[in-house]
């Protein structure tokens, strides 16, 4: 059986994915991070987020002296200040800094 969302026509076989999706609509976030006063509305992004703490960051950026862990990481941050588009959406012919 499959429940709607009753905003969208987005389908669910899991209640539980139904109920972090409607976290897009109510903008609840209940998951939050001890290090930062960070919230996140599902426990994989807090859980992909508390990896700043405990990783290595190598990557300095120039502008504003922000590190990252990762190289694409600084590369997409680097669009903040030069206005760069890095991904394009087909569909709708529109340009975003971020991916989703």
């Amino acid at each position: 059986m499959y429940m709607s969302c009753g905003v969208l026509s987005n389908t669910f076989s899991k209640t539980y994915n139904l109920m972090v999706h409607q976290c897009v609509h109510t903008g609840e976030r209940t998951y939050r991070c001890d290090g930062y006063n960070e919230t996140f509305n599902k426990a994989y992004s807090l859980k992909e987020h508390k990896g700043v703490h405990t990783v290595e960051r190598t990557y300095h950026c120039d502008g504003c002296n922000e590190t990252f862990n990762k190289a694409y990481s600084l590369k997409e941050h680097k669009g903040v200040h030069t206005g760069e588009r890095t991904y394009r959406c087909d569909v709708l012919i529109k340009h975003s800094r971020l991916k989703n």
